[in-house]
């Protein structure tokens, strides 16, 4: 039986199936493709461009060039040459500054994702569409099975995700590399592969080579996390009080009468949601922090970057700003902070953001002492990102750079130098 590819209807029937909805008009759409040069995003990119040709929309192509090879920009340039040749709009991002010498490809893949999501949120883009297939879901589910993930974490990649006003979109997840491969030879369009692609030095590439030919079906785990997430929602209505500002305060007595399942499920979802790990915690730490937090003696712990305490009705999960070691400089371009922010700064400013902290809020509020008006826990101002600017040999937070949701109140921040939008799963 000789492999079929990709038609425009199938495409279209893959977007039906990953919950993909165009609302209004069609023409106001804008859409953009993470695009690498291999056969999935090229694949995509080309059905994403006849998909718009026929329902209307703005349709661009991103690249992230890593500077990890030395061939990187230039196969970056080669591909937006081709792309522009096909009508496609595209725009390389780079990756600037020092690179990791350890976990490389992880840190890269979080570092790619920064850039697209930075980029899409200044430009107004509602969807960006990312080319992960079959085989990429199995080699997830294979490498968080491995880390002993919870059931959350072994449903693995969505179709379908938020990102603040971004939806991420991953038609593909039910699609071999062969059927996506085939699809380009069809349009005579030739791809690259990534040499890492075959080290299996990277776990994720030792798996690759591992379920070669192998499918896994993930559909029950999938329908187990829509069932519970369902509930969450449910609960945290009835039970909770969540903020944008990214901090949750949980009735302790409904909490302590959950079993115990269902605890490490809501606890899980709230700290992935909210904190700044990249991935569910493990069944064997979630299972630790449970019995910490039902010890009568229990005041406070931390997990993925987030504090975890009790007053005597609530449960409060805030980020942990001592933890926060994000220090990024302003160099006029918008950038992700601490994973919960976009910041966008104006082209002439210069400075450095980092977190309030304890000190710099000592400062502001002798800069200007209304600000102890603001109705915000104390440990969540102190998490909130700061511009810091040198005033001679002083260095200290500056007024204007403000968080959106702060500046209607009592009038404090009059300069909008920043636009802080912060992370908000639901």
């Amino acid at each position: 039986m000789s492999l079929k590819g990709i038609t425009p209807q199938d495409f279209e029937n893959l977007l039906h199936e990953a919950g993909f909805s165009h609302c209004g008009s069609s023409g106001n759409l804008k859409i953009a493709v993470a695009v690498s040069g291999g056969a999935d995003s090229l694949a995509l990119t080309f059905l994403l461009k006849a998909w718009v040709q026929n329902h209307g929309g703005q349709l661009v192509a991103l690249t992230v060039d890593h500077g990890l090879r030395l061939q990187s920009t230039q196969e970056a340039k080669h591909l937006q040459e081709l792309l522009q040749v096909q009508g496609v709009e595209h725009h390389i991002l780079t990756w600037q500054g020092e690179k990791p010498s350890t976990a490389l490809q992880e840190k890269a893949r979080e570092k790619r994702y920064d850039l697209l999501k930075a980029w899409c949120l200044e430009q107004g883009y509602q969807f960006l569409f990312l080319g992960h297939h079959q085989g990429d879901q199995s080699e997830t589910y294979c490498m968080r099975l491995r880390q002993n993930s919870g059931l959350l974490g072994l449903a693995c990649m969505r179709a379908l995700s938020k990102y603040q006003t971004l939806t991420l979109v991953r038609p593909f997840l039910g699609v071999t590399k062969d059927q996506l491969q085939e699809t380009l030879k069809q349009l005579k369009i030739e791809w690259v592969e990534d040499p890492s692609n075959q080290n299996t030095a990277f776990e994720r590439v030792f798996w690759r080579k591992t379920l070669e030919k192998t499918t896994l079906s993930l559909e029950l785990y999938q329908r187990v996390r829509k069932a519970y997430e369902s509930w969450i929602m449910r609960y945290l209505e009835a039970y909770a009080q969540v903020s944008d500002f990214g901090y949750v305060h949980l009735d302790r007595e409904a909490f302590s009468q959950l079993p115990e399942s269902f605890q490490g499920v809501l606890l899980s979802f709230l700290l992935q949601a909210y904190g700044v790990g990249r991935y569910p915690l493990s069944s064997h730490s979630l299972k630790g922090l449970l019995e910490k937090i039902r010890s009568p003696n229990f005041s406070a712990v931390t997990a993925q970057g987030m504090r975890i305490s009790r007053n005597k009705k609530d449960l409060m999960i805030i980020r942990e700003y001592r933890a926060i070691q994000d220090e990024k400089e302003v160099l006029g371009k918008p950038f992700i902070w601490d994973k919960r922010f976009l910041i966008i700064p104006p082209k002439n400013l210069r400075g450095v953001i980092k977190c309030i902290g304890e000190k710099g809020w000592l400062q502001l509020l002798n800069i200007n002492p209304a600000l102890k008006n603001l109705d915000l826990p104390r440990a969540v101002l102190w998490s909130l990102p700061s511009l810091w600017i040198e005033d001679g040999k002083k260095v200290h937070p500056s007024l204007n750079a403000i968080v959106e949701n702060l500046q209607p109140m009592n009038g404090l921040c009059e300069d909008k130098m920043f636009v802080f939008k912060s992370k908000r799963p639901f």
